[in-house]
């Protein structure tokens, strides 16, 4: 059975691997044409290509669910198409033990998914978003478009980048009455974390009266401000990119300043439940082989593993946006999909004889 085993994983892996690849290739080719709609200043070709580059992990990591569909469709189909799969049956291995064989490598690939999302991801990302908004301008008042915003009592704060070191480039505060009335607001060039306090430089504060206006410039001013550099750093990068003790840290933040956090909390329990959906789909797969998709071309296998990858992406991304529309607790909205999926793998395995 060991050798058994082995086959079976070398021929999983390799079209997995492969099939990775051409998705992450395709998507990465996509995204960086779409960069370079938006070259300005010191953000031209080159670094809108390292950019792109540094998000591979990521892409590896989102994609792995589909290529571990497409990848099992490609890899037992092609033993299907040897006769391989019918001699392994006439030798007595049953359909449960050629599923233990599949799923043995399936750990690997959640192994390898796990390591990048909660080690490399975060990292990357946070690199890739702070140099690109630094480039596009991120010590100029509000010229980043993809700035950090954050809400705390009475005042509302722009950040243009966060660089992982915990520096902060382009902040801008606008400090409210209790009747929404502005009575202030402030650029600062870049702010640094010491002594348990951000320390602000060259900052220009505009303060705004009944009859008129002053404008005060400072070098260096003291912020007292409760974020720190590692709660930035979780604010800075998108939700789905952040491992997940730093997703429940920052939901927990939010909870205490009465923000909604359920964007987090989404992400949080999407994490938690990717190995299913990973399993999930390695059983509709084999089921797909040992039933309707047993002698066909492997075209058509590629092409109903793509249907079927986009169409259950296409309903987690519905539900999840739905539960943040309609305030519907986020562990349903993942569960929803991701049960449907699992019993519908369950069940198609139970049929197969």
């Amino acid at each position: 059975m060991k050798i058994l085993d082995r086959y079976i994983r070398r021929s999983v892996l390799g079209a997995f691997f492969i099939v990775l690849m051409i998705i992450v290739g395709l998507d990465l080719l996509s995204a960086f044409l779409a960069e370079l709609e938006e070259l300005e200043r010191g953000y031209q070709t080159g670094e809108a290509l390292r950019y792109v580059l540094m998000s591979f992990p990521r892409r590896v990591a989102e994609f792995i669910p589909v290529a571990s569909l497409i990848g099992c469709l490609v890899g037992l189909g092609a033993l299907a198409n040897n006769s391989e799969l019918i001699v392994m049956r006439a030798a007595g291995v049953s359909v449960g033990r050629i599923v233990f064989s599949v799923l043995k490598p399936t750990i690997l690939i959640l192994l390898m998914g796990g390591v990048l999302s909660e080690k490399v991801v975060p990292y990357t990302e946070q690199i890739a978003e702070s140099e690109r908004s630094l480039l596009k301008g991120g010590q100029d008042a509000l010229k980043s478009g993809h700035g950090l915003w954050h809400r705390e009592k009475d005042e509302i704060v722009h950040i243009n980048a966060v660089t992982p070191d915990g520096r902060l480039y382009g902040i801008s505060r606008y400090q409210f009455d209790d009747k929404g009335n502005m009575l202030k607001a402030s650029f600062s060039e870049k702010g640094v974390y010491e002594k348990s306090s951000w320390v602000l430089t060259n900052t220009q504060t505009t303060e705004i009266f009944s009859d008129h206006t002053k404008v005060i410039t400072q070098e260096q001013e003291q912020w007292l401000f409760s974020l720190t550099p590692r709660t930035l750093s979780s604010a800075a990068v998108d939700p789905e990119y952040l491992d997940l003790l730093s997703l429940y840290r920052y939901s927990r933040y939010l909870d205490e300043q009465e923000l909604n956090s359920s964007h987090y909390s989404l992400a949080f329990w999407k994490k938690i439940l990717q190995p299913l959906v990973t399993v999930a789909m390695v059983l509709i797969a084999v089921s797909f082989i040992f039933g309707p998709l047993r002698s066909v071309s492997m075209s058509f296998r590629v092409l109903v593993g793509v249907v079927v990858g986009l169409v259950f992406q296409q309903a987690q991304d519905f539900f999840g946006y739905a539960s943040l529309v309609y305030n519907v607790d986020p562990l349903a909205a993942i569960l929803i999909p991701v049960s449907v999926c699992l019993a519908a793998g369950l069940y198609m395995m139970s049929r197969v004889r």
